[in-house]
């Protein structure tokens, strides 16, 4: 038995192999997975890159103590 089973840009063929009807479907269908996926791959590679994103940023939080009297730390005393 000779079978050709063409989907998009996919072709098999064979010869002097015995299938069934239902071979035949599974050949189809792998066919048609394979043709599919091509195609999605394709249209995947046509599309423009994204620009690659900078450098992940820094930040902080600074809490400042409250501020405390200046007599506290300096005196004009001498003794």
């Amino acid at each position: 038995m000779k079978i050709k089973v063409s989907v998009g840009g996919i072709k098999v063929s064979t010869k002097g192999i015995e299938l069934t009807k239902r071979d035949i479907h599974k050949l189809l269908e792998s066919a048609g997975s394979i043709a599919l996926a091509m195609l999605e791959a394709a249209e995947t590679a046509e599309e423009e890159p994204e620009p690659q994103s900078s450098a992940i940023g820094f930040s902080a939080h600074i809490e400042r103590a409250p501020d405390l009297p200046i007599e506290d730390y300096f005196t004009d005393d001498e003794e």
